[in-house]
């Protein structure tokens, strides 16, 4: 087989969307952008997850995954850098105190954060190489069919994690100052726990 048939592209992207649409790190992160800032401010982390997660499929597509995580220590490198950028959101989330310090604390990621945490997002990991793996072994026109799923794979994130930015927002003006306050409590410390959650299951791997 040279190409893949419409089953294929069409069994691709529920893969995908399974992964992206569900909870994770870069939708918790949205749903909290949204509900302090408004969806519009979760844009540029949804062009940044889209960019960062085709790249990296592109990276294990040619391999180059594959070799990283076989380096030793590459996990731990991976899962630090990850669980260190969730802590830092997680803590400044705990100190938004109200919605004005929110704007100075817990900022919404940049375009540039959002694309570099998909190299140490485990979900995004599990999505690129899960695909790559599955979906080019057929293929014997890899360069073309990496490009397609690539590209399919930045459509289904994009609007995945602006439905979670949208999802926060509509509960904007539902919320009051102590409603909000709680919240970027909560969300802090859920933040803090997956961080928590990713070092810990990188140990019990190792």
């Amino acid at each position: 087989m040279t190409v893949l048939s419409t089953l294929q592209i069409a069994a691709f992207c529920n893969f995908v969307a399974a992964i992206a649409f569900t909870p994770g790190p870069n939708n918790a992160i949205a749903s909290m952008t949204g509900l302090n800032y408004g969806w519009r401010a979760a844009l540029p982390q949804a062009f940044g997850v889209a960019l960062g997660c085709a790249a990296l499929f592109c990276v294990t597509a040619a391999g180059v995954g594959a070799l990283v995580t076989a380096l030793p220590g590459s996990s731990w490198v991976l899962t630090l850098g990850g669980a260190a950028y969730l802590a830092w959101l997680g803590i400044g989330f705990l100190r938004a105190h109200s919605t004005a310090m929110a704007v100075n604390v817990a900022r919404p990621p940049r375009l540039h954060e959002a694309a570099l945490f998909q190299a140490m997002n485990p979900k995004a990991w599990i999505a690129s190489l899960g695909g790559s793996s599955a979906w080019l072994a057929s293929s014997q026109m890899p360069l073309k069919v990496t490009a397609l799923l690539a590209a399919l794979y930045a459509l289904i994130c994009f609007p995945s994690v602006l439905t979670w930015a949208v999802a926060g927002a509509v509960f904007r003006g539902r919320l009051g100052g102590s409603g909000l306050r709680w919240f970027n409590f909560g969300a802090g410390l859920l933040l803090l726990a997956t961080a928590g959650w990713m070092v810990i299951e990188n140990l019990d791997a190792t």
